[in-house]
């Protein structure tokens, strides 16, 4: 499980979006859903050690640091909202380099054919990423992630912008991915579509664990 412990967090010259915060988190699929700028995105970088905390824990199980070189290149993979893929080279060497930089290069060609199949991009392997449509690009990133077989994979919106088949075959490939890992693997993701809720296991509302945005419900006429 991973324990997050009255943490503190702001950007510089801003309010604080943590201030004594604490969450658990278990394993399988768990959604952060809320608002946007209401802190999802940046507890998910937290987790993934982009960003640091200035006051409480973050702990993860037993022998994996957040901090470390080695969990930064092997046991996580972050899927961005933008997609993040090297626009210079095809998707093939975007998931080359990712498995290299990984360690599971003698099982890479596997994992991208496997991957690339359910994703429905095996046959845009040669492209470069301004050659792929939107969805496409996305589930370019997600194979991406995937062949690296992460035991913690972090993805930033993964769903915006899509339709609905495209985000029935990506959640699909999360729940296979899930599904087909012989460890505790942790899936977290930061969402505002509720579409990504008929995967989880676990679903953390921050708009009621945070109001940093909680003004925008009246602008909105909303009630939560």
């Amino acid at each position: 499980m991973i324990h997050i412990d009255s943490i503190k967090f702001s950007y510089k010259k801003r309010k604080p979006v943590f201030d004594d915060f604490s969450l658990q988190i278990k394993p399988g699929i768990t959604l952060f859903k809320g608002f946007s700028g209401c802190g999802k995105t940046t507890l998910l970088r937290i987790l993934a050690g982009f960003l640091d905390v200035s006051a409480g824990e973050v702990n993860f199980p037993e022998g994996f640091d957040r901090k470390s070189k080695t969990f930064m290149r092997k046991d996580m993979s972050f899927v961005f909202q933008s997609n993040n893929l090297l626009p210079l080279t095809t998707f093939r060497r975007n998931c080359e380099l990712a498995a290299n930089v990984g360690g599971t290069d003698s099982e890479f060609e596997a994992k991208l054919s496997l991957w690339s199949k359910r994703l429905g991009v095996d046959h845009l392997l040669d492209e470069r990423p301004y050659q792929l449509s939107g969805g496409q690009c996305q589930r370019a990133s997600m194979t991406r992630a995937l062949v690296r077989s992460p035991k913690f994979l972090f993805m930033d919106e993964p769903s915006s912008g899509l339709d609905d088949i495209n985000t029935s075959i990506l959640t699909t490939a999360l729940k296979e991915y899930l599904s087909s890992s012989t460890e505790e693997c942790y899936i977290i993701i930061s969402t505002h579509d509720s579409r990504m809720e008929l995967i989880a296991n676990e679903i953390h509302d921050f708009n009621h664990l945070l109001l940093t945005e909680g003004h925008l419900q009246s602008l909105a006429g909303a009630t939560i």
